[in-house]
């Protein structure tokens, strides 16, 4: 389930982009649906410059760090959750980070993710 999330990633993408990417894919022959929640909504022109993956006993496939492009140093976590064959949702929280690499750390216990985007 992570595969497929971890392979579409990539730095300097905005999150829109990369959920149309992602949505672009398939999964055992069929179409990858992607669900972007709506809170998220006022976010997803965040620029992703970093992300790990979730915990390996959790649906999160990937956390992903999501810079504004309009404030340098105002970034965002957002989450890509598994939700069943195919299926993703990408949500948000809320609140706002004052670098790259604490969004990345908050709830994820030490150990927990496996590999780093480099």
């Amino acid at each position: 389930m992570r595969k497929v999330v971890l392979d579409t990633l990539q730095k300097g993408q905005t999150v829109q982009a990369f959920a149309e990417a992602l949505g672009g894919r398939q999964v055992a022959g069929r179409p990858v649906q992607v669900t972007i929640d709506p809170r998220c909504r006022p976010w997803v022109d965040h620029v992703i410059e970093g992300w790990v993956d979730g915990p390996p006993t959790s649906e999160v496939a990937a956390v992903l760090s999501g810079r504004d492009p309009d404030a340098d140093q105002k970034w965002r976590r957002f989450t890509v959750t598994w939700r069943g064959p195919g299926r993703y949702d990408i949500e948000v929280f809320p609140t706002p980070f004052n670098n790259a690499m604490d969004p990345l750390s908050p709830g994820i216990p030490p150990g927990a993710s496996r590999r780093a985007a480099s």
